[in-house]
């Protein structure tokens, strides 16, 4: 392809707290968009002005908003990346769940927080908020009192066991139905988050045959895009604990793994484009959980 402007136009779309995390990577996107010769624009969102934005002349939204609602409009639902429906179930943890037990993948057990039920759970335990994207937003509860702070927005937390297991996590990058990349992220002491964040060790791993089979399973089950699974290991056995949809590239960096992983995407959405109505006349099938 010559490296001149396209009349195909790819919009970025990110919330605006996502973005001041991940700018470097957004501008990324953008640079590998205008370098394959198509146009690029970053639109940032929030709560307030979602609905204000206009994709009248872009032929593909990469979603990196958290949100899906506003897009459902967008003429080409093929060609948003990461889909709506996906991004509505991988950010929201109790949709998670529901998704994993529909498709017998195992996960760890959750339930909405129900103070009404709350004094008969086994403590300790852990407590999400079930939209949060961050592990400060976990925390480990010791009693039944503990519990009290929450009581008023209750439906918005999930609970699940503690676990010792979760100081130690896998992370595995998904780009367009492959696995491109696999991590370990471990913390030590008495933090029980395994988020590099929390000054955790990050370092690159290979999976068995049969743990990559048992994860190629999943993925076959999820629409293209690029995001994050991640998975507990408990008596050698993966554990489905989350998905990120707004997945980047600051672990792999951690991890001193060189990869252009902004250069990747783009050149997965243009062979899409190459091939667009071959890629529209292929079924879109819906989530199911």
């Amino acid at each position: 392809m010559k490296k001149t402007t396209n009349q195909s136009g790819i919009a970025l779309i990110y919330s605006e707290n996502d973005f001041l995390i991940n700018k470097e990577f957004a501008q990324a996107i953008i640079h590998e968009i205008e370098k394959a010769g198509y146009r690029g624009k970053l639109f940032l969102v929030n709560h307030d002005h979602c609905d204000q934005i206009d994709l009248t002349n872009f032929d593909v939204v990469i979603n990196r908003s958290r949100k899906g609602s506003f897009l459902k409009n967008f003429k080409n639902q093929k060609f948003i990346f990461n889909r709506v429906d996906f991004s509505e179930m991988a950010n929201d943890k109790y949709l998670t769940f529901e998704w994993c037990k529909h498709h017998k993948i195992v996960c760890n057990e959750i339930k909405i927080l129900d103070m009404a039920k709350a004094k008969d759970y086994r403590y300790p335990l852990l407590i999400k908020n079930r939209y949060g994207h961050h592990a400060k937003e976990i925390n480990k509860i010791n009693e039944f009192k503990d519990l009290l702070s929450y009581e008023n927005n209750a439906s918005d937390y999930i609970v699940e066991d503690f676990c010792e297991n979760a100081k130690r996590d896998v992370r595995i990058y998904v780009m367009f139905g492959k696995i491109i990349k696999i991590i370990q992220r471990t913390v030590e002491g008495n933090e029980f988050r395994s988020n590099f964040n929390l000054n955790g060790v990050v370092k690159e791993i290979k999976l068995s045959f049969l743990k990559k089979r048992y994860v190629k399973k999943i993925i076959k089950k999820l629409p293209d895009g690029y995001y994050g699974i991640d998975f507990f290991i408990n008596k050698n056995k993966l554990i489905l604990n989350e998905i990120e949809d707004v997945v980047d590239s600051k672990a792999l960096s951690k991890a001193n793994i060189d990869f252009n992983i902004s250069g990747l995407i783009i050149k997965n959405i243009v062979k899409k484009l190459k091939n667009a109505q071959q890629f529209r006349n292929q079924a879109l099938s819906k989530l199911e959980y």
